[in-house]
């Protein structure tokens, strides 16, 4: 990729580099198996990953009250320490700087949310309710 900027300075290469790297992760945010891939325009794309992102934190939200409930207070003090440990890597995982720019930034971020509250409700399932 140098080769296409001989001659022109850092700048212009750092422009197309960050430029490439944006399209390159909305591709992969485009392509990426989810409900809301097959949305037909911008806005489809975000009533879809509005309602995903709902539908996935309910459905996290009542298996953490369930595994509360039936756990002991050491249990339940573990699982909180847990479940916010989680709640700041979801955090941090799921906001891109490559999408500060996008207008699809916030849909985005709730599609890669819900994707990871799916994947935290079955981890509770397995962990704490097993038994």
């Amino acid at each position: 990729m140098l080769s296409l900027f001989k001659g022109k300075n850092m700048a212009e290469y750092k422009k197309w580099t960050i430029i490439y790297g944006v399209a390159a992760f909305l591709f992969s945010v485009a392509a990426y198996a989810n409900p809301c891939s097959n949305a037909s325009n911008r806005q489809a794309f975000h009533s879809c990953a509005y309602s995903y992102h709902t539908r996935a934190f309910k459905k996290l939200e009542n298996t953490y009250k369930q595994a509360l409930a039936k756990s002991d207070e050491v249990v339940q003090e573990h699982l909180k320490n847990a479940q916010r440990a989680w709640w700041r890597f979801k955090e941090l995982d799921c906001t891109s700087p490559t999408l500060y720019f996008s207008d699809m930034a916030e849909s985005a971020k709730s599609v890669c949310e819900a994707d990871k509250a799916i994947i935290r409700e079955k981890e509770i399932r397995e962990l704490y309710m097993a038994n």
